[in-house]
């Protein structure tokens, strides 16, 4: 399975190419990140996944830009969206996992950024293959039950 690194990017780096030649699309055509990095829930970086599936599926106006990199053209509003319904539908289907002790930081982070993007401007949604394995991996496969506090943390953090 991949581990993706899932973040907000720069369409507007010089350095990315939404169309790139053969020579760009094997070294490292992705947007410069420009929020933090979307937290790992249960484990794993299902959230990168969840992304590739919405850009396949034609949801998002999304394409691969890189051998191991996916971008979806988005507005404030649809990240927004995507954050409330990604971990809303994690939180339901994987209510056994247990959460990264970094998560509720991350994703507060991450949250407080989202706020201040400007909302008739487009950014890049990015999942990027990457070859870090979060350590929260292995937590995952020992611990299967999570506590009443850690669900509602997801649940009232919420965008509005």
């Amino acid at each position: 399975m991949s581990v993706f690194k899932t973040y907000v990017g720069d369409l507007d780096d010089p350095a990315f190419s939404w169309n790139p030649d053969d020579s760009a699309y094997n070294g490292g055509n992705a947007p410069r990140a420009v929020s933090p990095q979307f937290p790992a829930l249960n484990g794993m970086e299902s959230v990168g996944f969840h992304l590739v599936c919405k850009i396949a599926s034609g949801e998002f106006n999304g394409k691969q830009v890189d051998w191991g990199c996916w971008v979806a053209r988005v507005t404030k509003a649809q990240i927004v969206d995507f954050i409330n319904r990604y971990y809303l539908w994690a939180e339901c289907s994987r209510r056994y996992a247990q959460l990264d002790s970094n998560f509720e930081m991350e994703y507060n982070e991450l949250l407080s950024y989202v706020k201040l993007l400007e909302s008739g401007k487009q950014y890049g949604l990015v999942a990027r293959e990457s070859a870090d394995i979060p350590v929260a991996c292995r937590n995952a496969v020992t611990s299967r039950r999570k506590s009443e506090p850690q669900r509602e943390a997801v649940r009232h953090r919420r965008l509005a």
